[in-house]
């Protein structure tokens, strides 16, 4: 049986007042749901997710993807988020993109987790692979090409939080639509226009399990 890992925390290179205007429960300098705290460093260096933390901890690099240093860390992972009032659930998918599917799973599995599902699906005329893992609350999506593309590293490429009711989030989002998953709902955050570096989408909660099985192994193509 293979090792429990739990993302606990993101550091991500955009302002608090950002997320706390996308509609996010940001406090300080972070936001905390679901048991994954996002800690916001400022938009004046590096953008996007800058590293991840794991529990176990990892100290390396995993084919490219950071570990969040000391300094990144959030002090306060318990804090309560109460930000505008939205009700977020959970960080539903962290999603990472890579120009070799097999080169991230191996580096990945190193680590001693088994991926839960694999999918290859056509976007245009090209074939790509969505690979999965749980871990904790939230879902690693790896998306890559079927063939490799290159041997560039894995990057941190995108988020999707599970909300209860995608209406509140209207003024930031656009229009909700049927998301892969069978009985949920998907909106896109407006994110260039709050400038928000990291691509965001938020999804209407799973259905009750055994109605859906196992649809939450699914590609959300958030800001894709």
């Amino acid at each position: 049986m293979g090792r429990t890992l739990r993302l606990t925390g993101l550091v991500v290179g955009d302002e608090p007042s950002a997320w706390a205007e996308m509609g996010l429960p940001v406090v300080g300098d972070h936001l905390t749901v679901g048991g994954v705290t996002v800690r916001l460093v400022g938009a004046d260096g590096p953008r996007g997710i800058l590293g991840w933390e794991l529990d176990p901890r990892i100290d390396h690099a995993v084919d490219g993807l950071a570990p969040a240093t000391a300094g990144d860390r959030q002090q306060d992972p318990d804090a309560t988020a109460t930000g505008r009032g939205y009700a977020v659930v959970a960080l539903d998918h962290l999603v990472v993109a890579t120009p070799d599917v097999e080169r991230t799973s191996a580096a990945i599995i190193a680590l001693g987790i088994e991926p839960r599902r694999t999918i290859d699906a056509a976007r245009g005329d090209e074939g790509f692979r969505y690979r999965f893992w749980k871990l904790g609350t939230s879902l690693l999506e790896l998306i890559g090409p079927i063939a490799p593309a290159g041997d560039g590293p894995a990057v941190f490429a995108g988020l999707a939080f599970t909300v209860p009711d995608l209406r509140v989030f209207a003024g930031v989002t656009g229009a909700p639509q049927a998301a892969v998953q069978p009985g949920r709902e998907i909106a896109t955050v407006r994110t260039a226009e709050l400038d928000i570096s990291v691509p965001v989408a938020f999804l209407t909660p799973r259905p009750p399990r055994g109605e859906a099985a196992r649809e939450d192994d699914q590609p959300v193509r958030a800001g894709r």
